[in-house]
């Protein structure tokens, strides 16, 4: 699959991209239960029930340009940012002010079935135009206006847990959480410090 080894690659180094650099990251799931709306970070390999929804969260410490994709348990790629249907916001993105995926109340379903889904988020100083290709083919692969010609994505078999350029993640600071009708929340940030040009990080879960 050409998106991970555009993930996987190395990139050219350049001493003043070294970093470090700081970086929050976090995927959230919400359930109502009996009126009320309970809400946790999830965590790798962690279970998801059909009943929850989910939403991400993201902190640059610095101007850089972010990139997420949900692979599903079906193995299509999916992006989710840049992407006009769930956010406003494009690259790059400034420094100090958090970002929602989607934003405001709303948050993302979990489709039924079983089995095992990830959201990959990575980071890069300067962009990357490669991410960006990629993101326009899964557009318009998955909205069936794949140019004439285009070969279609096969569907992944077994979802890579790709890391790079991560040296150490810590807890951060509170960050306040919309829920529906309203209701604030809020949860504490993971906050990851990355070297390099490019940061990525695979957050995988079960569906139950």
């Amino acid at each position: 699959e050409e998106l991970f080894k555009v993930l996987l690659r190395e990139e050219k180094f350049d001493p003043a991209e070294a970093g470090p650099h700081f970086l929050e990251f976090d995927v959230l799931k919400m359930r109502e239960t009996v009126g009320t709306y309970q809400t946790a970070i999830i965590k790798d390999g962690n279970l998801i029930s059909t009943r929850d929804n989910c939403k991400v969260s993201f902190t640059p410490r610095e101007r850089c340009s972010i990139y997420i994709f949900k692979i599903e348990m079906t193995g299509k790629i999916f992006p989710l940012f840049p992407k006009k249907e769930f956010s406003q916001q494009t690259n790059s993105l400034s420094p100090n002010l958090t970002y929602f995926v989607p934003p405001m109340k709303k948050w993302l379903p979990f489709d039924k079935g079983y089995g095992k889904e990830a959201i990959i988020l990575s980071a890069f100083t300067k962009g990357s135009y490669d991410i960006e290709k990629q993101m326009k083919y899964f557009n318009a692969f998955n909205s069936e206006k794949l140019p004439a010609g285009k070969e279609k994505a096969k569907p992944v078999k077994k979802i890579p847990i790709i890391s790079k350029g991560i040296s150490e993640s810590k807890k951060s600071e509170a960050r306040k959480l919309r829920l529906p009708f309203d209701v604030i929340a809020s949860f504490t940030g993971t906050e990851y410090t990355w070297k390099d040009s490019k940061f990525v990080k695979t957050l995988w879960y079960k569906r139950k």
